[in-house]
């Protein structure tokens, strides 16, 4: 089953198909009092930050893998086919839930490296604003505090890795 969603610039959701709400139990007002990041759980401030980063390009975004934290508990596996920027400014997001079977290895979303990754382009981020280089965001604050989140989500997944029992 694929569903579509809308979001703007901003991450907030605007539209969605029956079958994104019927994937997300949500109706649709639900979900547009909800931004990008809001579904995203331990991740929601990367998916934030990442989201604005590459919202300012107006460009396509990568796809990809990731977990969904419900409001109503539950977590649903999804993969990201599309994430296509639309002519009048927002993005259109085509996913479809991962089947049990293929959930056996963790989300790419999920992943130290990619936690890692996306840490080190805040840093540059953050550096290049202080100078006022290319490639500098609108707001330096903005970038050092996103570093700062990162660095703490990528420290809390090694934590947590660290202290998972070991299958022996």
């Amino acid at each position: 089953m694929r569903a579509r969603l809308v979001a703007d610039r901003q991450g907030r959701y605007l539209d969605a198909d029956e079958a994104a709400l019927k994937l997300l139990d949500l109706t649709l007002d639900d979900l547009r009092s909800m931004r990008v990041g809001d579904l995203s759980g331990p991740h929601a401030e990367m998916a934030r930050t990442v989201w604005r980063r590459l919202a300012a390009t107006g460009q396509d975004m990568s796809s990809g893998e990731g977990t969904l934290y419900l409001p109503n508990g539950s977590e649903v596996r999804v993969r990201y086919l599309r994430i296509a920027a639309q002519a009048d400014g927002t993005y259109e997001l085509e996913l479809e839930p991962i089947e049990a079977a293929q959930a056996d290895r963790p989300p790419t979303a999920d992943r130290t490296s990619t936690i890692l990754r996306e840490w080190r382009v805040a840093e540059r981020e953050a550096a290049a604003a202080a100078t006022g280089g290319p490639g500098a965001m609108a707001a330096p604050d903005e970038a050092t505090d996103a570093a700062e989140k990162l660095r703490r989500l990528y420290q809390d997944s090694v934590v947590a890795k660290t202290e998972a029992p070991s299958e022996s």
